[in-house]
């Protein structure tokens, strides 16, 4: 399972996973729509539909991805954004992700 984190402007953390990359990619795209044109990099290749995703969000949030479980649970200790005001919610609101899809236990 692939696990996001996004804050916006206003400092609101959001949290949700995806099954796998195409999901990802559906939910990215259902949450922030893609530009109609193909996106290139800085030396004018086309990018992926994924990379493409994740550069739109990063222009409006700070977000985390975690790719699996174990990922996102190890981060809860370790990402430093979790030691700041606005990542105490999205902390607590990962934390209970995990713990709602039984991935870590409600004592971790």
């Amino acid at each position: 399972m692939i696990h996001v984190i996004e804050i916006n402007e206003q400092h609101h953390a959001s949290v949700w996973f995806a099954f796998d990359e195409q999901d990802l990619i559906r939910k990215m795209v259902a949450r922030q729509p893609q530009p109609d044109d193909t996106p290139v990099d800085e030396n004018a290749h086309p990018v992926s539909e994924l990379r493409a995703c994740v550069a739109t969000i990063a222009k409006a949030n700070d977000f985390r991805i975690y790719p699996d479980d174990e990922t996102a649970a190890d981060e809860l200790d370790a990402d430093p954004l979790f030691r700041t005001r606005e990542g105490f919610d999205a902390c607590l609101k990962l934390r209970a992700q995990l713990v709602e899809l039984e991935v870590i236990a409600e004592d971790f």
